[in-house]
C-alpha cells in the first residue's frame, strides 16, 4: 500500500492522477478520494498512522461490510494500485511491453508439441487428470515425476549459489497474509477457502514468504535478506482456459523473496536478472525478457520484468517468471522498516521473483528435449538428478497404460 499522508496531500493531486491514469487505477483513486472526504466529514477520523494500522489487519467480513464507512475507505485504499517507476513505458496491455533483452536463437528437432511428447512417454494425459479431480490438477507418471523433481532441485541449488537460504512454508495461510502481501482485496476471489475456516491455499509461496518480514525492524547491515522456497500452489483461475499443463489450478512453483534497502534495489535487480538468465540458458532455453508496460503490471508492481521460453512444438512464448520490484508497496503493508546510520525510520524495499513456474518450464522443456529418433535428451545440468539419465527412451508401460485410458 502507498502511504496515506501522500495520497490524501492535496499538493500531490496532480502527480498522483497521472500515476494512476497510467495504472488504471484513476476512477479508483477519485472513489478513494471521495470517501475519504465523506467520512472526514461526518466524524472525526483517526491519525493516518492508526488508519493504515487497521487497514493492516482488515479482514474480508469488513471489507464487505455496507454499513461500515471507513471500512469501505480502507478498501478503497488497499485496492489501488503501486506508482510505477520512471522506466516503465505507458501503455495499456502486453502490446505495449518492451522486450529488453533476449537470448541467442537456437535450433530444435521436434516437430510435436508438449501433450503429444508427453502421451508418447507416459508422462500425463486429460482422461487421468478427470479421473481424479477435474481438468488442472495434474497427475504425472513415467519419467514425469523425476523430471519434475530435478527441476525443483536444481531451481533451488541454484538460487543458494545465489545466497539464497531455502525456506519450507505451510500450503495453507490466514486471511491476514493476503492482506499483508496486498493480494487481498482485490484477488478474494482467486483462491480456495478452507470450509469453515479463515484459511486459504495459497495460490503462491510469495504469501508466506512476505509474512516473513510483519513489522520486522532490521538493521542497516542485515539487508539484503534472501529466501526461497517450492510450495503447490492453487488458483482458482477465474475467466482463464485451463488445459493439460501450461494453464493449472494446481502448480508447482520455486520463488524467491528479497528484501533490501533504498540503495541497494539497482544491485538486486542484476544479481537477479543474471541468476535467472543463467538457469535458463544452462536449460537451453531460447528466451526473452520483457519490461512491462503501465496497463500490464500486476497491481503491487513498481515495475515488472517478465521472462519468457519459446516452446518449439507449441510454437509460442511462454511466461514463466515475472521479476517485480515492489519498491515501498509492499514494505508499508508489513510495516517492514529499518534504520539508516544516522538513524531515521526507512521502509524496506522488496522484489518477487517466481523462479520459475514448474509445469511451464517443464512443458517446454519437453519439446526442446524431443529428438529426431524419439528419444529426449536431458541438459547436463539435470544428469544425474534423481536418477535422470543422459537420454531417455519411452515407456512402454506408462505409454500404454494412458492410450488404454483413453
Amino acid at each position: 500500500m502507498i502511504s496515506l499522508d501522500y495520497l490524501v496531500n492535496p499538493a500531490n493531486y496532480e502527480s498522483l492522477c497521472a500515476a494512476m491514469e497510467a495504472r488504471k487505477g484513476l476512477e479508483m483513486f477519485k472513489n478513494f478520494l471521495a470517501q475519504y472526504k465523506k467520512v472526514a466529514e461526518t466524524m472525526t477520523l483517526p491519525p493516518t498512522e492508526e488508519l493504515e494500522d487497521r487497514a493492516r489487519y482488515m479482514t474480508l467480513q469488513e471489507v464487505n461490510n455496507p454499513q461500515d464507512e471507513i471500512g469501505k475507505m480502507l478498501a478503497l485504499y488497499l485496492s489501488l494500485p503501486n506508482v510505477s517507476h520512471k522506466i516503465v513505458p505507458l501503455g495499456n496491455s502486453s502490446e505495449q511491453n518492451i522486450i529488453l533483452k533476449e537470448s541467442a536463437p537456437k535450433t530444435y528437432q521436434t516437430k510435436k508439441n508438449y501433450e503429444q511428447i508427453g502421451a508418447e512417454f507416459g508422462i500425463f494425459s486429460k482422461s487421468m487428470n478427470e479421473t481424479i479431480a477435474e481438468m488442472g490438477f495434474p497427475v504425472l507418471s513415467g519419467v514425469g515425476p523425476k523430471l519434475e523433481r530435478a527441476l525443483i532441485g536444481l531451481m533451488l541449488d541454484h538460487h543458494a549459489d545465489y545466497g539464497y537460504d531455502e525456506i519450507s512454508m505451510p500450503i495453507l495461510t490466514h486471511e491476514r497474509t493476503f492482506f499483508m502481501a496486498g493480494s487481498f482485496p482485490k484477488h478474494q476471489h482467486n483462491v480456495y477457502k478452507i470450509e469453515g475456516t479463515s484459511l486459504y491455499l495459497n495460490p503462491t509461496i510469495e504469501m508466506q514468504e512476505t509474512s516473513l518480514i510483519r513489522n520486522r525492524k532490521f538493521e542497516y547491515d542485515e539487508l539484503p535478506m534472501k529466501v526461497v522456497g517450492f510450495a503447490r500452489s492453487f488458483r482458482v483461475e477465474r475467466g482463464r482456459e485451463i488445459d493439460l499443463y501450461t494453464n493449472l489450478h494446481e502448480f508447482g512453483k520455486v520463488e524467491s523473496f528479497t528484501v533490501c534497502r533504498e540503495d541497494q534495489w539497482e544491485e538486486v535487480l542484476d544479481s537477479l536478472s543474471a541468476m535467472l538468465e543463467n538457469l535458463l540458458e544452462k536449460l537451453g532455453f531460447m528466451w526473452r525478457k520483457l519490461l512491462l508496460c503501465t496497463g500490464d503490471m500486476g497491481q503491487a508492481g513498481s515495475f515488472t520484468c517478465d521472462y519468457e521460453i519459446y516452446a518449439p512444438g507449441l510454437k509460442k512464448w511462454l511466461e514463466i517468471s515475472s521479476l517485480s520490484y515492489r519498491a515501498t508497496f509492499q514494505a508499508c503493508s508489513l510495516n517492514a522498516t529499518y534504520l539508516t546510520p544516522e538513524g531515521e525510520k526507512k521502509y524496506v524495499h522488496t522484489y518477487n521473483t517466481p523462479g520459475f513456474a514448474i509445469p511451464r518450464v517443464f512443458a517446454a522443456l519437453l519439446e526442446c528435449m524431443y529428438q529426431e529418433d524419439g528419444t529426449l535428451k536431458i541438459p547436463d545440468c539435470l544428469v544425474g538428478r534423481c536418477g535422470l539419465p543422459a537420454v531417455v527412451k519411452k515407456d512402454t508401460y506408462f505409454s500404454q497404460l494412458i492410450k488404454n485410458k483413453g
